[in-house]
């Protein structure tokens, strides 16, 4: 998520030419063996990037901030969504609840949201620009998921253990969340 239209248009290129193996592609590989390695299934990273690869179906805009974060677009309610990195596209914790609330509504009441986090982070760097981030915890995701309708299912915290392969963001954890929506918040 990028708060400029620039950013937006570049990060679904890329995704689309990650989808499609392009040799010039952004490299996911250590993202990927990370998320497997919290999962505790590490050794099938490849398989499990092919399959993620299959089961997209589409690539849109998503403007957390709009209470139909994929206007114009209108799609059926899902069974499960998956976020990165929310907190790249707010700098409060209202902010937060509000962009929760609002991704709330492409999913059916008793369905799931996966969301990979980062904590203690203060900015990520895109191109030459120094990007603010959010700089939350557990604490403030875990309210801002309940404020926001959720129950949390899982959430695994891991130390930031690779400090020189991402020197274009400042975290000190990472974390995948589970929650599954429980009601509907106005």
């Amino acid at each position: 998520l990028f708060r400029s239209a620039d950013g937006i248009e570049k990060s679904i290129e890329e995704l689309k030419k990650w989808v499609e193996k392009a040799p010039d592609a952004f490299d996911w590989t250590d993202a990927i063996k990370f998320m497997c390695e919290l999962e505790g299934d590490s050794e099938h990273w490849n398989e499990k990037q092919e399959i993620l690869r299959r089961s997209i179906q589409q690539i849109v805009k998503c403007d957390v901030m709009q209470s139909n974060p994929l206007s114009p677009i209108s799609v059926p309610q899902a069974d499960c969504l998956f976020i990165a990195y929310l907190e790249t596209a707010c700098l409060d914790i209202q902010t937060l609840c509000t962009a929760l609330k609002n991704v709330s509504s492409l999913l059916k009441t008793g369905s799931y949201l996966v969301m990979v986090s980062v904590f203690g982070c203060t900015f990520y760097v895109a191109g030459k620009h120094k990007c603010p981030v959010l700089n939350m915890n557990e604490g403030n995701l875990r309210k801002a998921l309940n404020d926001a309708g959720y129950v949390i299912e899982e959430l695994s915290v891991c130390p930031r253990l690779y400090l020189e392969k991402f020197d274009y963001i400042d975290f000190e954890e990472g974390a995948v969340v589970v929650a599954r929506k429980e009601r509907v918040v106005e």
